[in-house]
């Protein structure tokens, strides 16, 4: 058994991507990809919760088992999924430690507009996504263009019960 004795919430990589390579995968993704409501899994599934989410999300990977989610993409998003998950098995092999065998092809942009949110939620549901143990984010907007949008943990100091936030960079 692996053991992570310097347990760390979140690695951030700075310039994963430039901010013009952001910027163009942006208007790539919505100028070619579909566009969705952003859903979330319910008791039944999957289901459009407006008082848990309001999001905009464009699947870069085709979702053919989803009501809510298209059947296939456009283009070929694999490029930008193979180098993320690079990214996460550098950083999972010299921090975490999780034995991970692949990932999810759940490869998404997000998009949150004036009002938008994500409540407090499990970043796993039934079936497959039980299984997730870690997950990659690419901020492709400057934190210094928007307020909000944090990225917490709910895990709490007992004696504090502060939520870990991440830094925006």
């Amino acid at each position: 058994m692996r053991y992570n004795n310097d347990l760390k919430f979140s690695i951030q990589i700075p310039n994963f991507l430039s901010s013009e390579k952001c910027d163009e995968l942006k208007k790539d993704i919505m100028e070619s990809e579909q566009d969705v409501i952003g859903c979330v899994g319910d008791e039944n599934g999957t289901a459009i919760l407006p008082e848990i989410r309001k999001t905009n999300e464009w699947y870069l990977r085709d979702q053919p088992n989803n009501e809510f989610r298209p059947d296939k993409v456009n283009k070929d998003w694999s490029w930008l999924q193979n180098k993320m998950f690079q990214m996460v098995n550098i950083v999972n092999d010299s921090v975490f430690h999780f034995d991970v065998d692949g990932c999810d092809d759940e490869l998404k942009l997000i998009e949150y507009q004036d009002g938008g949110f994500y409540g407090w939620h499990t970043d796993f549901n039934a079936g497959s996504c039980s299984n997730r143990k870690i997950v990659g984010i690419i901020q492709l907007t400057d934190p210094s263009e928007y307020e909000g949008g944090d990225v917490q943990f709910g895990i709490q100091d007992k004696d504090t019960k502060e939520w870990y936030t991440m830094e925006k960079n």
